[in-house]
């Protein structure tokens, strides 16, 4: 049974515009649409409405059935044969289209309320430009990877959808693997992460929400140590708005659904696969719209190394296709001057990066 998304923020439509943007943005691992609350007072300046989107195992959001959990374990446990990862691949492929339709669904429900705009692409207004941050691009990618196998039903969301973000996706989401990487250092994950899980979770959080200066390529960046200033956000953000922006069960080795979905999803070349189809526009579906959908890929310079090279990897895999004559989505890469978490740092900066 596909679940139901709903708004967790709406700010609604700014005021006496006809030609607003209705900005929809889904967050990440642990730290959930909370993270984004300083976008919403920019929304009317920026000619937008602004609504934030908890996903499945996050506060105020619909929860996985049990027979989802169970999926998402076992498939997590499943060893590395290729028998075994081949039937995850495809049990895993099958539960991202799920989070695709569900996404479509919620959007579709926009429209049928009467509150979107149409889409103008050449002016670059109205309509819904839909975005995830960090992991939770990957729900983006398979919206991109399926939509066109949905119904139309009632409404046919290609009048209306008219861009989709991925905020500063690391490459793991889009299924890039380490293999090239001298030194791919990442403290959530072995062999880097520290055996006493305070510490692990401590230097992760410190890592991911650092500020990094890096080289112009990859033998350049920074892969551990962020800068003393500007500061970690971990290390300034109250502990009030840490509890109001964090949900720590998530993260649970245990029980955590986006814990069992990303480690399983990577290991069987999931996320890969979901990429691969999302950036492909040939052949496609009798009537198919997807193709003129395009992609608004913005990276935050000062973002840990997994961010930026996430970019290389995505323009290198554009620019082979275009040289071997296949064709690709339209990618558009955007640099904003900020960390991975430049939405609350710097909410004007973030905020022309996703819509300006």
């Amino acid at each position: 049974m596909v679940l139901q998304l709903r708004a967790r923020a709406d700010t609604g439509a700014p005021p006496g515009s006809t030609d607003y943007t209705t900005l929809v943005l889904l967050h990440g691992f642990v730290w959930h649409s909370g993270t984004f609350a300083r976008l919403l007072p920019l929304a009317t300046s920026y000619n937008a409405r602004v609504i934030l989107v908890n996903r499945p195992g996050y506060p105020d959001a619909p929860q996985y059935t049990d027979e989802e959990c169970a999926l998402l374990k076992d498939v997590c446990a499943l060893s590395d044969d290729p028998t075994t990862l081949a039937d995850r691949h495809d049990k895993l492929l099958d539960f991202m289209k799920d989070r695709a339709r569900e996404v479509y669904d919620f959007l579709g429900g926009l429209v049928i309320v009467g509150d979107v705009t149409p889409a103008d692409k050449a002016q670059n207004k109205g309509g819904i430009v839909v975005g995830g941050w960090s992991c939770g691009a990957a729900w983006i990618t398979a919206l991109l990877a399926y939509m066109e196998t949905f119904p139309i039903d009632a409404v046919d969301l290609s009048k209306h959808l008219r861009q989709v973000i991925l905020h500063d996706p690391g490459m793991r989401v889009l299924g890039y693997p380490t293999d090239a990487v001298p030194d791919p250092y990442n403290p959530a994950l072995l062999p880097f992460r520290p055996a006493d899980d305070r510490a692990a979770d401590a230097l992760f959080a410190r890592w991911v929400t650092g500020y990094f200066a890096h080289g112009p390529t990859l033998d350049g960046y920074e892969r551990r140590t962020p800068l003393a200033r500007p500061a970690p956000t971990i290390a300034t953000i109250s502990a009030a708005d840490l509890a109001a922006v964090c949900h720590a069960p998530a993260g649970d080795p245990a029980t955590g659904a986006d814990v069992h979905l990303f480690g399983a999803a990577v290991a069987a070349g999931v996320f890969r696969t979901v990429w691969e189809r999302a950036l492909a526009v040939g052949p496609r579906p009798a009537g198919g719209w997807g193709a003129a959908v395009g992609v608004r890929l913005v990276l935050c310079t000062r973002s840990a190394w997994e961010m930026p090279y996430a970019v290389d990897c995505v323009v290198r895999d554009v620019e082979a296709a275009r040289a071997e004559g296949r064709p690709v989505r339209d990618v558009e890469v955007v640099r904003v001057d900020g960390n991975h978490f430049v939405h609350w740092d710097r909410p004007e900066e973030a905020m022309r990066g996703l819509l300006a």
